[in-house]
């Protein structure tokens, strides 16, 4: 029998008791949002944004999918915010979110207008009850253009399987429409394995139902999955199908040309098949120990006048159904069922004048018979987020532009509890690193190039450009284009460049078809690092900008690389994914571990190793001198960095590698010396049937010979050119010069030794020169900030306030440091036109945990400035470490916010903020513009180590 949580029979008189509980001071909150009588629905449904589950703690945690971003949200069994955390959206459209037993689930999809059965349109990703991501399973194709449309999915699991129930815009048809449908899949939680789909255009029997407007699904006690659908054309009614197999085998579809599942119509609407409009709305399907049951609204016409309220209990024996119509006049909102266990539930909705929502929750219990009990009253909204099992009745939230307001029902009645928030909880002490768990040291740059065959970055921060990487007149003359960047990288004739505030440009000709101008266009922001398609953000998530809608792939990573074919991720443990789009999404674990950092298939382990993990060995590319691979193989020892990503898709692969003494070596092809010296150690016979008589052979290099030139700060070897810079900042060049790629002039086709062809190029790692430094009439050179409001306003983080002046002992609001940190952490937002000016800075705040939004204009206390500091820091990864101590020695401390003290401590503990004086802190005091900027720089020194 499935094992199902089973709830006291609720009895006794339903009694209403309204008690709120007042919110909490200024600090860490929960995030608003707006889902209020989100479940009601006219003609279709949408996908549940909201989502409540019980955590291992005894309390709940929120889900909700909400401007643009996964908030999750941890609260105590008294109602109050214990922490949040975001979980990055993976692909372009929400489906919905699962808590099982085991394992948390999301899914995603995507929209697939050129119907290529290669597209992923549905991805399911399993996270740990810690909210670590474990795996996922993706839909190609799947008949499928818009996934989730005009309906909704949801799921639930059994013997190791989840089952989904959704909907999706299908393939054009014969008479050129794209017609919607249901879809059902199942997947194997072990392993992330679609073990089952159907998305085929077929009849009732096969589970299908044509412009299905709400799916419900679960698994009864009997392990068999039963399915609810608001039909709309075949069938125009409300669906019901219990299906034949065992759902422990992963399978619901049968063989042959039987029928799959049992089907009941259970009420018919009226009106023409298709028409859409169906006066009904569908709004849940449940189990007790004796029957199914179903709530649905509907006006018995078709139309859109009041609909009246109707629970339907089928015997699970017999399946007979019985049809009770709980209203007789006036309208309602789209019931919702509430089951407490296999001994009854509740039936919930909202009172509605035409289109108009009233606060008045009408409410009734029903028994393990599905009778229906007396129709209660009280004050209370509902939402679109599902009420489930707590203590000893049910529990939802809704919020209305605020935070979750809860409300539980029992036999007492409706009690409404706001969301409290509490003191931030103090973080965990962070282990010591493991020098042998992939803590060590990247090379300068961090796996970001500022060289390129086609593009270099100046000492200046201005990005140059020659040969191919130009838009028109592919010669040796340089082109430049704007300033402030830090790290380039190319892929083909696809270019992209990182500027130093996190913002990620690309432009080209091939993956990027829809940058007609060959001008850098944004595609993503908070960018640390990148390679090729792959970037890493400030976050540790990566991400694949292969055109112009960048696609989630991973998180808690620390250095990516990409080798034309392959995207390369390097976590912070120290283990090693491969991942290669969209055929096959999943990542692959490399198997190497101690990695240090990664160029390509070329690893450096902890203790300085180099090996390969590559499946080829074309032209020795593994630099071991062996044509055989078995795999992993160690090629050097002593390596600093290494450039191996000119291998997947190149036609001449080579890698360059810099031991810790400072040696350059290369190897792979070099039919233009592109190796730093002439010839190989082996030749390769080219073939006369495609190169015609007398080819030749071609020279390769298959160990590692060391190249005559020193100071080495970075290479670029694309394809058969070689760009080199060195430590002072000169570039040379070997190899070929088609289209000027060497910044020689075209007559000349080759270079065969290296040769200097520019200078004044930027190190990797290192910041950009400002050549115009900021000045104000009120910040003199000896002033104690001096240094600190030039950093803040270089990088854009404030501007002066006119005529020349910075006024440095003006007071700062709680929304320029929204603003501020925003920009810091990369955020564009989106607002829109009409909003306050610091919107987006708002939005951006309250999503990620670092203030509750309010009062954005009043002066802002150090204490808040304190606070906001501390939860950026835990926002981006920053140390949080602090000594509880550290503010004995301040005679105001008592006076510190209760909120602020942690905040406080780590702000002291890590100078980022010092007393007004030896003995005083000032929390309650104003922040000046002047200490603004000097705790934000310091806090920037802070991140980056």
């Amino acid at each position: 029998m499935k094992n199902r949580l089973i709830s006291l029979l609720l009895t006794g008189a339903l009694a209403l008791s309204l008690v709120t509980i007042p919110t909490a001071a200024a600090g860490s909150a929960p995030v608003e949002s707006d889902n209020r009588n989100d479940q009601d629905y006219s003609v279709w449904s949408t996908p549940v944004n909201s989502y409540l589950m019980e955590n291992r703690a005894g309390g709940l945690t929120r889900v909700e999918y909400t401007g643009g971003q996964i908030v999750v949200e941890d609260y105590s069994s008294d109602f109050v915010f214990q922490s949040g955390r975001t979980i990055p959206m993976e692909l372009s459209i929400w489906g919905g979110f699962f808590a099982g037993a085991d394992y948390n689930f999301f899914v995603f999809g995507q929209k697939n207008p050129t119907e290529s059965d290669r597209t992923e349109v549905i991805r399911v990703v399993k996270y740990s009850k810690d909210w670590q991501r474990l795996g996922q399973a993706s839909l190609y194709g799947a008949n499928t253009t818009v996934p989730f449309d005009a309906g909704s999915l949801r799921m639930d699991e059994y013997g190791g399987y989840l089952y989904i129930r959704t909907c999706h815009e299908m393939y054009t048809s014969s008479d050129g429409l794209n017609h919607q449908a249901n879809l059902t899949m199942a997947v194997r939680q072990s392993d992330m394995t679609v073990t089952d789909s159907y998305y085929k255009v077929m009849n009732t029997d096969y589970g299908y139902v044509s412009h299905s407007f709400n799916q419900f699904i679960l698994v009864d006690e009997e392990g068999r999955i039963v399915t609810l659908d608001h039909g709309d054309a075949y069938p125009r009614a409300m669906t019901f199908m219990r299906y034949y197999a065992d759902a422990g085998t992963g399978k619901f579809s049968g063989s042959g040309y039987g029928a799959w599942c049992s089907v009941g119509l259970q009420r018919s609407f009226a009106g023409a098949v298709g028409a859409n409009t169906t006066g009904a709305s569908v709004g849940g399907l449940a189990e007790t120990s004796s029957c199914y049951m179903m709530a649905y609204n509907y006006d018995g016409e078709a139309g859109t006048g009041p609909r009246n309220v109707y629970l339907q209990a089928m015997d699970i024996a017999t399946g007979k159904g019985r049809d009770y119509q709980i209203t007789q006049s006036g309208g309602s909102t789209t019931p919702v069922l509430a089951p407490t266990g296999l001994n009854g539930g509740y039936l919930l909705w909202n009172g509605k004048d035409n289109y108009t929502v009233n606060d008045t929750l009408y409410y009734l219990s029903y028994g393990a018979d599905g009778v229906p009990g007396q129709t209660r009253t009280a004050q209370a909204p509902l939402s679109d987020c599902q009420p489930i099992p707590y203590r000893s009745g049910v529990v939802w939230y809704v919020t209305d532009d605020s935070a979750p307001v809860f409300y539980t029902l029992d036999s007492s009645g409706v009690t409404a509890h706001k969301s409290e928030a509490g003191q931030q909880p103090e973080p965990e002490p962070e282990p010591e690193p493991d020098p042998g768990q992939g803590e060590g040291t990247l090379p300068a740059g961090g796996g970001n190039h500022t060289l390129s065959s086609q593009m270099a970055i100046l000492a200046d921060g201005t990005l140059a450009v020659w040969g191919s990487a130009k838009a028109d007149d592919w010669d040796e003359k340089l082109e430049t284009v704007g300033s402030g960047y830090v790290a380039v990288s190319q892929l083909g004739t696809d270019f992209f460049a990182l500027k130093a505030d996190g913002t990620l440009c690309g432009w080209g000709r091939t993956k990027l078809p829809t940058i007609t101008t060959k001008e850098p266009t944004q595609l993503l922001t908070g960018v640390k690092q990148l390679s090729g398609f792959m970037a890493l953000k400030n976050d540790g998530t990566v991400w694949c900008v292969q055109g112009l809608d960048p696609v989630y792939v991973t998180g808690d990573a620390k250095q990516v690389s990409y080798d034309g074919v392959t995207g390369i991720i390097l976590k912070n443990d120290g283990t090693v994914y491969a991942w290669e789009g969209g055929s096959a999404p999943a990542l692959e674990r490399a198997p190497l571990e101690k990695v240090r950092f990664v160029s390509g298939y070329m690893a450096i382990l902890e203790n300085g190793e180099l090996w390969y993990w590559g499946r080829s060995n074309d032209f020795g590319i593994s630099g071991t001198g062996s044509q055989v691979l078995n795999g992993p193989v160690k090629v050097m020892d002593n390596v600093a960095n290494v450039w191996g990503e000119n291998v997947g898709r190149a036609v001449v692969p080579s890698v360059f590698a810099l031991t810790e003494d400072g040696s350059l070596y290369s190897w792979g092809v070099n039919t233009y010396n592109q190796l730093g010296y002439q010839g190989g150690n082996r030749e390769y016979e080219l073939s006369s049937s495609i190169f015609g008589e007398n080819a030749g052979t071609m020279p390769y290099q298959d160990i590692p010979k060391r190249v005559n030139i020193s100071d080495v700060a970075d290479v670029s070897n694309v394809n058969a050119t070689t760009m080199i810079l060195k430590t002072d900042g000169t570039i040379w060049a070997v190899g070929n010069n088609a289209n000027s790629d060497a910044l020689l002039p075209p007559e000349i086709e080759r270079v065969d030794t290296l040769t200097q062809v520019l200078e004044g190029g930027l190190l990797p790692g290192d910041s950009t020169e400002q050549t115009d430094k900021p000045s104000f009439s009120d910040v003199s050179a000896s002033h104690w900030a001096s240094e600190a409001i030039g950093y803040a306003v270089e990088r854009g983080y404030f501007s002066g306030t006119g005529a020349g002046t910075f006024s440095p002992d003006g007071t700062m609001t709680r929304a320029m440091l929204w603003t501020v940190l925003a920009r810091m952490d990369g955020y564009t937002g989106t607002a829109k036109p009409g909003d306050p000016w610091y919107q987006n800075g708002r939005d951006w705040a309250m999503a990620n945990g670092i203030s509750d939004g309010t009062n954005p204009d009043g002066s802002i206390t150090r204490e808040q400035f304190a606070a906001m500091l501390y939860n950026f820091a835990a926002h981006t990864g920053a140390s949080t470490k602090k000594d509880d101590t550290v503010l004995s020695q301040f005679s105001d401390r008592g006076s510190i916010s209760a909120y602020a003290v942690n905040a406080m401590a780590w702000a002291v503990t890590n100078g980022i903020m010092s007393g007004t004086s030896a003995t005083t802190i000032s929390p309650t005091g104003l922040a000046t513009r002047a200490q603004a900027a000097v705790m934000l720089m310091r806090l920037d020194q802070l991140r980056q180590g």
